[in-house]
Order: C-alpha cells, then sequence, then structure tokens
C-alpha cells in the first residue's frame, strides 16, 4: 500500500519542507505540492523538499494548463527531477473554475486542454523538438535544453470525462475523491478508458484517492477542522456526485455562491454532516482507519492525504503515523 501527502504551500517555505521531511520518515511514499496562483509558488518549495530529502518522490498535486503553458510546465518538473534525483512525478488536471475565474481565466475545454498539454508535456520531457500547432497550444521548433528523462504523468480529476482520459493517456490518476461510492466510480471509468488506450497499453496504472482528510482524538474537532475544505469541495461537485451523495443542487450553489464572494466563514455554517462523511476521511483514528480501509477494499492500491489533516498539523501528523506504519509492515 502506498501512500502520500498533499502539502499545502500557504506557510512559509521553510515550515513546509519541515512538513515534507516530517512526512518521508512517517514512511509516505509521495509528496504533492497544492498549485494554487495566492500560495507559494510549487516549484520552490519543491526544489526545497528535493534538497532535504532523499526517498519520497515529489510533485505538482495537482497543476493545470491554463495559469502556465505546458513548455515551461516540462522545463520545472525536469528541473525538479534532475534536483532530486530523478524523484519527480507530475500531477496535472484542469484546475478548478473558482480559482481560475479570479485570474482572468475562463475554464474551458477542461478535459481536451488537458489532455493536449500532457502530449505536449511528456514529448518535451522525453527530449523532442516540437513543431505543435493543435487546438490549444503552439510551438515552433520548441525543444528543453535538459537531459531527455521520462517522468510519470498522473492526471488529477473527478468528473467521467476527465477520469476516462486518465485511464487512457495517464501513467497514474489521482481520483479527487474521499467516498466508496465516488471511487467505485471513478475506477470504473478509468479503466474504461485503459481499455480504449493506445499508450502503453498494458501498464499499471497507479490509481490513487486524493482524499480531503482531518484526524484527532476529539471526533468533534476533526469535523470542525474539515468543514471549510468540504465547502470548497462540495461547491465545486459535478451533479452526479451530490445526487450520489443525496445533496442537493440548491446546497451546492449556496455553497459555491457564499465561496466566490469569500464568505468563508458562512460557506462553513452551511457544511452538513452529510457533506462530511461524502467528501472527506475525518474524525478519530479509528473513524479514519475504518474509511481507510473502505477505500482500500474498492481496489486502491494507493491513498493520498489532504489538507487540512486535522486541527493541528503536527499533531494530526501524530495520528496518522501509526496507521500508515501498521500498512507498511
Amino acid at each position: 500500500m502506498n501512500f502520500g501527502v498533499e502539502l499545502l504551500p500557504n506557510r512559509p517555505v521553510k515550515e513546509v519542507v519541515e512538513l515534507g521531511c516530517r512526512q518521508e520518515e512517517m514512511g509516505v511514499d509521495q509528496l504533492w505540492v497544492a498549485d494554487h496562483f495566492n500560495n507559494r509558488n510549487i516549484y520552490c518549495v519543491l526544489t526545497g523538499i528535493a534538497l532535504k530529502t532523499s526517498s519520497v518522490t515529489l510533485g505538482p498535486g495537482v497543476t493545470n494548463p491554463y495559469v502556465v503553458h505546458p513548455g515551461i510546465t516540462a522545463s520545472a518538473i525536469s528541473t525538479v527531477d534532475e534536483v532530486s534525483g530523478g524523484r519527480a512525478v507530475l500531477g496535472l488536471g484542469a484546475g478548478d473554475r473558482t480559482t481560475l475565474n479570479k485570474l482572468g481565466l475562463d475554464w474551458d475545454k477542461p478535459v481536451s486542454r488537458t489532455r493536449e498539454s500532457i502530449n505536449v508535456i511528456r514529448r518535451l520531457v522525453g527530449g523532442e523538438k516540437l513543431s505543435h500547432d493543435c487546438e490549444f497550444f503552439k510551438l515552433d521548433s520548441a525543444k528543453l535544453d535538459i537531459q531527455p528523462t521520462e517522468i510519470p504523468i498522473y492526471v488529477g480529476g473527478q468528473g467521467p470525462k476527465m477520469l476516462e482520459m486518465a485511464g487512457m493517456v495517464g501513467d497514474g490518476v489521482l481520483i479527487n475523491a474521499s467516498h466508496p461510492k465516488d471511487i467505485k466510480v471513478g475506477l470504473e471509468r478509468v479503466f474504461r478508458g485503459k481499455e480504449k488506450s493506445t499508450y502503453k497499453p498494458n501498464r499499471e496504472i497507479d490509481i490513487a484517492a486524493h482524499t480531503c482528510f482531518s484526524i484527532d482524538k476529539d471526533r468533534e474537532k476533526a469535523l470542525n477542522a474539515v468543514k471549510p475544505v468540504v465547502a470548497f469541495v462540495a461547491a465545486t461537485a459535478p451533479d452526479r456526485v451530490i445526487e450520489r451523495h443525496n445533496i442537493s443542487k440548491e446546497q451546492r450553489d449556496q455553497l459555491k455562491n457564499k465561496i466566490e464572494k469569500d464568505r468563508f466563514d458562512e460557506a462553513k455554517k452551511l457544511v452538513t454532516n452529510n457533506m462530511i462523511d461524502a467528501f472527506s476521511i475525518s474524525g478519530t483514528p479509528n473513524d479514519c482507519k475504518q474509511r481507510i480501509e473502505e477505500l482500500i477494499n474498492q481496489g486502491l492500491q494507493s491513498i493520498v492525504f489532504g489538507s487540512p489533516y486535522g486541527p493541528k498539523i503536527k499533531q494530526s501528523l501524530s495520528h496518522l503515523e501509526p496507521i500508515i506504519q501498521e500498512y507498511k509492515n
């Protein structure tokens, strides 16, 4: 069983690097750094982590092809791979509409744009010179002056079309889900895509649940800590997902309205226990372990623990460590 942790670079780089080092000591296999324009730059953070760690794989979890041209992403992740001694992985998805809109960007054709970006990045990282004029990106004799390599690309997503595409072209998949129902449907979509794939059709795809996680001995503290993140996840969830969990479109749209207006305290108050159950792994260590078991029983080989981790990060990690060690041993 593989475990990853999503690091949110919303604190000084030194602190994020220290958290990454601590998690490598805990036995975590992957470190993913979340990419949001309002936080620290992911590649600066990843470089800091690469220089202080020795075994964990690391990469953006996830970046997108709207804010940054895939040629720049190819250069950046190749540099992280060089600095880390070949430990880089790339998480790529469509980003979220709310964040992109704040930068004046339209969230158009997310599946097609992400797929084209993967093609460009993979070929540039592999040493090709590209003259590429397709739907979204134009390159004219573009080539990296970096030693060619092969970096695994994980596709992050939640919707059925994105996950099917992930199965077609991804080396790995980060399913944005914390509930067994969503993982079951997501796995079906990924394998449907893999059946249609011409990219290494016999490859083993590393499929991970990219979860929202909060753990504490005090269950209520864990649930309260996870509400802001659940609010954001629920607000951006597709219709099929909220219907699966008996959450109304009205509830979803109310959350979306509050978040778009930066009224996060009001959004937090709209989060129900049903939403917390649907969109997070949260509660006491026993609660969290039970949900982890449920996800593993769906056939997963990897789980990524995302923010907020719990009411106090270091204390939460101390609760998570024995769970990871139990599966490792």
